[in-house]
């Protein structure tokens, strides 16, 4: 029985450890964001306003 508590204190430890990485690289990516422009990629979902550079010279 002791062995089944053990385990599930690890579990939780584990648990909260991933926790904090999730809430750490959460953090950090906010932060990058706001540090540079982010533009939405060719290979990504189209816009409603088409790629800018398509768009050109009409």
């Amino acid at each position: 029985m002791h062995k089944g508590v053990e385990r599930d204190m690890e579990k939780q430890r584990v648990q909260l450890e991933r926790k904090a990485d999730f809430e750490m690289q959460k953090a950090l990516q906010e932060e990058y964001l706001k540090l540079q422009k982010v533009s939405p990629s060719i290979d990504g979902p189209p816009t409603s306003g088409g790629h800018p550079n398509l768009n050109q010279g009409s």
